[in-house]
């Protein structure tokens, strides 16, 4: 019978070992080419952003039309998008084509955008649109006095009223959900590898107060990300991959900070992004000072990380009554 110390030595190998593993994978996530050439394929190759009008979204769209895609911008604000438009057509000979659609509308016809992209060759679709901002503009709050952060609608569940919270879920959660069932045999018939990427966030990791709409909506986005991955491997296998993005603070229209190696502009964010993509990770977090920022939260105990987790909340909605 092993002695105790063989038995403490074979478990600290073991743990030492998946150490080194992860560590190897981690530094190499970072240090690899960027493999988003394998999604360059076909004569004309189509990426398909929603929420693409600003912040993130917009800048995701820039990085890849100066990368060679042909773009498909959504939005609800048409006119926006026009001039996102007429600002790429200024920088490139690619095509950008317009899908108007407000996602917190149930009535989305998600059969008809489909079939007006019939004979495009689309390869890409980042599943970007989300926040919290309720569509008239206005929020309830318990302690705010002013405009808060778009993320936060208010202070208790019970202060939301119910038009505000279906909106955040269908823009949230139920757009992304039934716009990807619709999309999905289109990406199928691509004539070689497909990928969806949906964009997350940190609150969806791990509960944060302020944010508890935001936060499930995204944590059901991972969790179907990876269910449709799943299935798309199953059975017979598809050309189509899927990956959860976990975002943390991006400078934007909707969140306006000062920008700092954490909390980097948008474009800076897109760049980090769009170097990863097909990289092969289900969960995914490109931009590298972030990983750092989330390291922490699996390795400390939860009281202490709830502890830092409230301050932190707390000295950013600081920054949001300022703004």
């Amino acid at each position: 019978m092993a002695s105790l110390n063989q038995v403490l030595t074979f478990l600290g190998v073991v743990v030492s070992i998946k150490c080194i593993l992860d560590l190897v994978s981690f530094i190499s996530l970072y240090c690899r080419p960027s493999r988003l050439h394998q999604f360059l394929h076909g004569s004309e190759p189509y990426a398909l952003i929603t929420g693409a009008s600003d912040g993130i979204g917009k800048a995701i769209a820039k990085e890849l039309y100066s990368r060679g895609f042909n773009v498909i911008l959504h939005g609800r604000n048409e006119q926006k998008l026009q001039a996102v438009e007429a600002e790429f057509r200024k920088g490139g000979s690619k095509a950008v084509k317009l899908w108007v659609a407000d996602a917190t509308s149930p009535e989305v016809d998600f059969d008809k955008a489909i079939k007006q992209w019939k004979d495009l060759h689309i390869t890409l679709v980042i599943h970007n649109v989300g926040s919290a901002r309720p569509k008239s503009g206005r929020y309830v709050a318990t302690y705010i006095p002013k405009r808060p952060h778009p993320h936060v609608l208010c202070d208790r569940l019970d202060s939301i009223s119910e038009k505000e919270l279906m909106d955040d879920i269908y823009r949230n959660s139920l757009f992304p959900f039934f716009f990807t069932r619709a999309i999905l045999p289109k990406l199928r018939q691509a004539s070689g590898p497909a990928e969806m990427l949906y964009i997350g966030s940190l609150a969806g990791e791990r509960p944060m107060p302020h944010l508890t709409p935001y936060g499930a909506t995204k944590s059901f986005l991972k969790q179907f990300s990876g269910s449709i991955g799943l299935d798309e491997r199953s059975g017979i296998p598809s050309n189509v991959s899927t990956v959860y993005v976990n975002v943390g603070s991006v400078v934007s229209n909707s969140h306006k900070i000062e920008a700092n190696l954490f909390s980097p502009s948008s474009e800076i964010y897109a760049k980090s992004l769009v170097d990863k993509i097909g990289c092969g990770r289900k969960v995914l977090v490109p931009y590298l000072p972030h990983a750092l920022q989330f390291w922490p939260t699996n390795v400390i105990p939860e009281w202490m990380l709830d502890r830092f987790v409230k301050q932190a909340m707390e000295e950013e909605m600081k920054l949001w009554k300022k703004d």
